[in-house]
Order: C-alpha cells, then sequence, then structure tokens
C-alpha cells in the first residue's frame, strides 16, 4: 500500500475474535461481526472521531505540548490530550487539570468561558512522530 502512494491504513474490524479483541483493544475501527453484538466502534473508531470534532473548528494555536509527554489538539469548543508516556500525568491545559493514565486520550469538551490556548505552545506536529520527547516550552 505505501508503495502506491498509501498515507494511512485503518483496520475496518479485525479479522478473528480473540481475547484481546473482546475487551476493545485491537488496533481496528469496529469489532468484529463474527459475534453476536459485533460492528461496534472500537476505541481508535472513537478517538478519530472526536478528532474530527476537534478540527472541525480548530483554535488559532492547534498543537501544544504542555508536558513533554503530553500532546494537546486544541478546538474552540473541546480538546484531544494524549498521554505518549508509560507513566501517569497531571497537566493544566485552557485553565483546566487533566490527569491522564499511560497512553490515555481524552476527549475533553471546553467549558464556556474558557479561555483560549497559550500562544506560542505550538510544535511542529512532526514531533509526534519522534522517537525523542520534546524538551521543555
Amino acid at each position: 500500500m505505501a508503495d502506491e502512494g498509501a498515507d494511512v491504513a485503518l483496520y475496518w474490524q479485525p479479522q478473528e475474535a480473540t481475547a484481546e479483541t473482546a475487551d476493545g483493544v485491537a488496533p481496528a475501527l469496529w469489532s468484529t461481526t463474527e459475534r453476536a453484538g459485533g460492528g461496534r466502534p472500537l476505541p481508535l473508531a472513537q478517538a478519530i472521531a472526536r478528532a474530527q470534532q476537534v478540527l472541525a473548528e480548530p483554535a488559532d494555536d492547534l498543537v501544544s505540548w504542555p508536558a513533554d509527554q503530553v500532546a494537546v489538539l486544541h478546538g474552540q469548543h473541546a480538546l484531544l490530550a494524549v498521554n505518549t508516556s508509560d507513566t501517569p500525568v497531571t497537566v493544566r491545559v485552557q485553565g483546566l487539570l487533566l490527569r491522564l493514565t499511560p497512553y490515555d486520550v481524552r476527549y475533553v469538551p471546553l467549558p464556556p468561558g474558557t479561555p483560549p490556548a497559550a500562544p506560542g505552545w505550538w510544535r511542529p506536529t512532526d514531533r509526534c512522530m519522534s522517537e525523542q520527547p520534546v524538551s521543555g516550552r
């Protein structure tokens, strides 16, 4: 697929039902339809839907790194925070205190009157792909 120019590939559903996919941990969009009640969105599908909601009305400063291991995608009415580490972390973003579990992806609707993201926090999005943490702000 990469040779043909694909930038991304998503699994539609797990190819076979396993204990891992039964818990919704599979890297796929939907649960297997091989079982009764299958075809439900998995966490990846939900995360993509939330990212679309945030990106539908992006904030002026779209991306911030309030801590080396936490990336935040800012929208005008919500944000999406991602803990990229294997340890819990607590950060303050736009006045909100967020406690993130390891590898947590958190959608946070912004209460009315929440101040906009602080200017100057933006980091190039290629930092998300880096194996090295972003240092400092």
